[in-house]
Formats: structure tokens, C-alpha cells, sequence
């Protein structure tokens, strides 16, 4: 059984996410600072229900291969170090060899590429490429 879909609102108030289970996606407005990303999880009760949970991480997560996966990003570590390099994903970088990556950007960026078939090819394909 699939969980329901909800709304919260968040800071600012008036500001509306849809959280759902399933492959949707709403972004935060450029404008607004964000102090904190909520990831919502559906935790099963047992009994067919279920509970939402969040988690709160800062806008920025330190990049790594177990961050990457209890996101639930969807993309290997370098693939990820490729979008940051390449422009594609902002970040910071807080000590040599150590990342923290932009969770809104990321977001956005997945929202890019969902809009535009054609992302991956020309220019942004060869940034890609070209990203070390």
C-alpha cells in the first residue's frame, strides 16, 4: 500500500511543499534562504499505515558515498564530484579533498535536466566530459 501524500507548510510562512513518495519534486525559491533541508521518509507502522518522518540537514552535507546514499541521490560519488566540477551543482569546498554540496542546487539541477531532453548533449555534455 502506498503511503498518502501530504502538504506541510514551511518557513516562510505561506510557502507550500508537497511531500509525496512518489517522483515529485518542488523547489525552494532562489530568493528565500534555506537554513535547513527536510528529507521526508514514509516509515512503515506495521499495520499498513504509515508514519512521516524528516530529517534535517543543513543546506550544505558534507559529499561523501554513505551521505550520497542515505539521501538517496540517485548518483555515484563521482558522478556527483563531475556535476560540481563541471558548474552543474554548486558547493564548497571546506578542506582538500573534503566537499560539502548545495542539497538546493542539486535538486534544481535534477529539475533542469527533467525539463530539457536535450541536456546532455552539446556544451553541458562535453562540461560533463570534461569535469574532473
Amino acid at each position: 500500500m502506498k503511503p498518502p501524500s501530504s502538504e506541510v507548510t514551511v518557513y516562510p510562512v505561506g510557502i507550500k511543499v508537497k511531500v509525496a513518495p512518489d517522483d515529485q519534486l518542488t523547489l525552494w525559491p532562489d530568493h528565500l534562504p534555506v537554513p535547513e533541508i527536510g528529507v521526508f521518509e514514509w516509515v512503515a507502522q506495521g499495520d499498513g499505515n504509515y508514519k512521516p518522518m524528516i530529517r534535517l540537514h543543513p543546506k550544505l552535507v558534507r559529499m561523501g558515498e554513505s551521505t550520497i546514499k542515505e539521501l538517496g541521490l540517485g548518483v555515484s560519488y563521482n558522478s556527483l564530484r563531475r556535476l560540481m566540477t563541471g558548474g552543474f551543482v554548486r558547493y564548497v569546498q571546506v578542506t582538500p579533498g573534503n566537499y560539502a554540496v548545495d542539497l538546493q542546487s542539486f535538486y534544481q539541477h535534477i529539475a533542469k535536466v527533467k525539463a530539457d531532453p536535450d541536456f546532455w548533449t552539446g556544451k553541458n555534455l562535453k562540461k560533463y566530459m570534461e569535469a574532473i
